[in-house]
């Protein structure tokens, strides 16, 4: 399990106070995927420095099987679909080096999208998962993971022992949904058509978050509040 790391760092992505956060927690903020796949593409983002919800302390795992439940729960009734993924300590933000990026910050991708993306894996092995606590009980031996919900198969967790390709479960999503040339983030992010669904996923999100009363929006020390 990696070690966790509080203190900001400078060019990580996730410790910038970010004007897009939509809510913020104790230890989590809800944020728009900056490339979304889809409108309402959200990112569940730990505060602290956690590279993956495995390795994630009890309080948090608790106060994020709350977010999730109730995400989960609004994404059935709004869209009536629903897919979550995460890449397991596969993910990268932060450079060390300028040809190097890691990640030091869980984000969770949810995104209302119908098909089923685990069927489309050929992962192989697969354990079930009830919360978020499950996934830290499977990952804390394993390298690397990835860890899915889809309405068809539910919520499944993959052990990986080899490298995925770069951006393998967002490349399997585009694939899923039809638009592979959004696979990789970084080579649309300055489009015209990205700016356009940024602003239409953020419209979406909103009206999300507003559906489920959350307590305080947006980034900042005052805002460190629980769900209502």
């Amino acid at each position: 399990m990696s070690e966790h790391v509080s203190e900001r760092v400078n060019g990580c992505v996730f410790c910038q106070d970010l004007d897009t956060v939509l809510w913020r927690g104790e230890q989590f903020f809800i944020v728009p995927d900056i490339a979304p796949l889809a409108a309402g593409h959200a990112l569940i983002c730990s505060v602290g420095h956690y590279p993956s919800a495995a390795d994630l302390p009890a309080t948090a795992a608790r106060e994020l099987d709350d977010i999730y439940d109730r995400l989960h729960g609004a994404y059935l009734d709004r869209y009536g679909a629903f897919t979550m993924f995460e890449h397991g300590r596969t993910g990268h933000c932060l450079r060390r080096r300028p040809t190097e990026r890691i990640c030091h910050h869980t984000h969770i991708h949810l995104l209302p999208v119908a098909g089923d993306l685990i069927a489309t894996l050929g992962l192989g092995q697969r354990a079930p998962w009830r919360t978020w606590s499950d996934v830290g009980d499977l990952g804390r031996d394993t390298d690397g993971y990835a860890v899915l919900e889809t309405v068809a198969s539910g919520r499944q967790f993959f052990p990986i022992s080899h490298d995925l390709a770069p951006h393998y479960l967002r490349t399997r999503t585009t694939e899923l949904i039809g638009t592979p040339h959004r696979a990789d983030w970084e080579a649309v992010l300055s489009t015209a058509d990205n700016t356009e669904r940024l602003r239409d996923s953020r419209r979406a999100l909103v009206d999300l978050v507003d559906g489920l009363t959350l307590a305080r929006r947006g980034p900042g020390p005052s805002d460190s509040t629980a769900l209502t």
